[in-house]
């Protein structure tokens, strides 16, 4: 175990970090809401996530549920995520990383995006990070879009439907146009000057 408390300022609150056989570059973390009182009974939720600050692999079977993420990549420098055989719901954000190249396969993402402190639903992406190359991906009825990429997006025998992106039902969200091969999704958006739907690439874009 590292430090018995560490405070993680950018979300002003207290985490216990715990090591387990996986590489010194993930932590599974154990997030500590400040303490609250409701009905006159103190509360104390815990929320579970997967920190990375570097490369990493995580498999499953398993599901990160309820929390601000499920995995957490870097927000300073590349990196790449690769994850299989996972189930995230109910999270803030399932997938998240600035500068994370994720590699993803085999995944349900389905009820993500909640209202947390200033967060917009609308505006919180399921997956967000840098690029994205997604197999057999089930990424659907999350609060807000079902991916959001700076770069790429490359999506095979996959499924984003139901999202409510910008509250307009927007599904991928990327700076470049994506590659949808044999994918169902019903709205894309690009990340232009002037945004817009990417022509011919989901059902109801024109």
């Amino acid at each position: 175990q590292d430090r018995p408390r560490h405070l993680l300022t950018n979300y002003a609150r207290s985490v216990t970090r715990t090591r387990t056989a996986a590489p010194p570059s993930i932590r599974i973390v154990s997030a500590k809401s400040p303490r609250r009182r409701e009905n006159g009974v103190t509360r104390k939720p815990r929320n579970m996530m997967i920190v990375s600050g570097e490369s990493c692999t995580v498999t499953g079977p398993g599901t990160l549920a309820s929390s601000n993420y499920g995995i957490f990549g870097s927000y300073l420098h590349k990196h790449v995520v690769t994850a299989d055989g996972i189930v995230f719901h109910d999270n803030l954000e399932a997938l998240s990383g600035l500068y994370s190249k994720f590699v993803l396969s085999n995944l349900v993402v389905t009820g993500n995006g909640g209202p947390s402190g200033n967060y917009d639903p609308q505006h919180s992406p399921a997956i967000i990070g840098r690029s994205l190359l997604g197999t057999n991906l089930q990424v659907t009825d999350n609060h807000g879009p079902g991916t959001a990429m700076d770069r790429t997006t490359k999506l095979i025998d996959s499924v984003l439907t139901g999202n409510n992106g910008e509250g307009k039902g927007i599904d991928i969200e990327s700076r470049m146009r994506p590659r949808v091969i044999n994918t169902v999704c019903g709205h894309s958006l690009g990340f232009q000057r002037y945004p817009r739907p990417w022509r011919h690439t989901c059902a109801n874009d024109p």
